[in-house]
């Protein structure tokens, strides 16, 4: 045998996946940590259905807000609604909008290991920011009805309540007692 016909030989040998194993052996999971309708979903569900014949294995598009660090929340009469149940730990931006239909609304993000409707309370009925086991860690204040501010905050691991600690001044009802809060994770 002569040296041209060796390395071929020995080319072919090499590029024969004799001993491959299946790869991946069970399904894929690619995370869009963006809301649905958006550009990585747009793209994400087309390479993923491409992916399936090429590897031969079922590939799925899990939609996960706030992967990415960020949470929309939606602050209406009279409840707080975050797009996620929880996050990674770290800088968190949280997309506050407040959908109304009537009144202004505040997001205060509370540290806390008490459950979301046993936070202490002052005589108006709004959540004591400084009593026992609670911890502020950053808000926005005077949210009108079609604003839209951020706040980011960099967010260790734990329990979270989000509140809306105004009381109207019309009627002294506090809008934490009207059910304005909502348990969160940090993870």
């Amino acid at each position: 045998m002569d040296r041209r016909s060796f390395l071929g030989a020995a080319a072919a040998a090499l590029a024969t996946p004799a001993f491959a194993q299946d790869y991946p052996s069970r399904p894929v999971t690619i995370v869009n940590p963006f809301p649905p309708g958006g550009a990585v979903d747009v793209v994400g569900r087309p390479f993923a259905a491409a992916l399936e014949p090429l590897i031969k294995q079922p590939v799925v598009v899990e939609t996960k807000a706030g992967a990415a660090g960020a949470v929309d929340i939606t602050l209406q009469e009279y409840a707080i609604i975050p797009g996620a149940a929880s996050v990674p730990a770290g800088s968190v931006t949280f997309n506050v909008t407040n959908a109304g239909p009537d009144e202004a609304h505040e997001f205060v993000v509370i540290k806390t290991d008490l459950a979301p409707d046993a936070l202490p309370t002052g005589k108006d009925g709004s959540v004591d920011e400084e009593g026992e086991g609670v911890a502020p860690q950053g808000e926005v204040e005077d949210v009108a009805v079609g604003d839209a501010p951020t706040l980011t905050l960099d967010l260790a691991a734990g329990s979270y309540v989000f509140i809306c600690n105004i009381v109207d001044t019309e009627t002294g009802e506090s809008h934490y007692q009207q059910g304005m809060r909502v348990g969160f994770t940090v993870e």
